[in-house]
């Protein structure tokens, strides 16, 4: 069975989020199908132990501008080179 990533806020008891090796209980999971290959169905979590499921937030503004995180990075350092040589 493969790992699936959840909101450690979300799996939290008593506001203590889980450490890598803990075993959690999840009574009740809602989600909404977002694909189906094969014998494999894939969700984005919705709802977790009753508790809803925010929008993971952006890193930075590269996807939001629509650009791969390589090109905004490629344009940063290309903005501190041409700062460094005194260019426009």
């Amino acid at each position: 069975m493969k790992e699936i990533c959840l909101p450690s806020k979300n799996l939290a008891i008593d506001g203590t989020a889980p450490e890598q090796g803990d075993q959690v209980d999840i009574s009740s999971l809602k989600g909404k199908v977002t694909r189906v290959e094969g014998e494999n169905t894939y969700l984005t979590p919705t709802e977790i132990n009753g508790e809803p499921v925010d929008e993971p937030e952006a890193e930075d503004n590269a996807e939001e501008e629509g650009l791969e995180p390589n090109e905004e990075n490629i344009r940063k350092e290309a903005g501190k080179f041409d700062d460094m040589m005194g260019g426009e």
